[in-house]
């Protein structure tokens, strides 16, 4: 009897090993469950670029004005008879002083 209570116990005690640290285990189905909602968080920050970029395709095929601010904006372009006028911030004696 006591010989059959301890194979009983070790036999027990293998199958929490297995349920808790091996492969499909308890341990794996968390990580699992954590990789899966990462994926999720990815998933959902693409779809939201995915309709920014969706909607910025169809801001530029329906109009001109979206066009012509990307133009103006991005490119630095200017339409004819307009003049183009660059501000430029002059430095602060702090970072002239630290430069020589």
């Amino acid at each position: 009897m006591k010989v059959f209570s301890t194979v009983l116990i070790l036999l027990f005690l293998v199958l929490q090993y297995k349920l808790w640290c091996g492969h499909g285990g308890v341990k794996h189905l968390l990580k699992s469950q954590q990789a899966i909602a990462q994926q999720h968080v990815s998933n959902d920050q693409a779809k939201a670029q995915n309709q920014l970029l969706t909607a910025q395709v169809r801001e530029l095929q329906s109009g001109y004005e979206v066009l012509e601010e990307h133009a103006r904006y991005e490119l630095a372009m200017v339409k004819k008879g307009e003049a183009f006028y660059r501000v430029v911030q002059p430095e602060s004696s702090q970072s002239r002083n630290h430069e020589r």
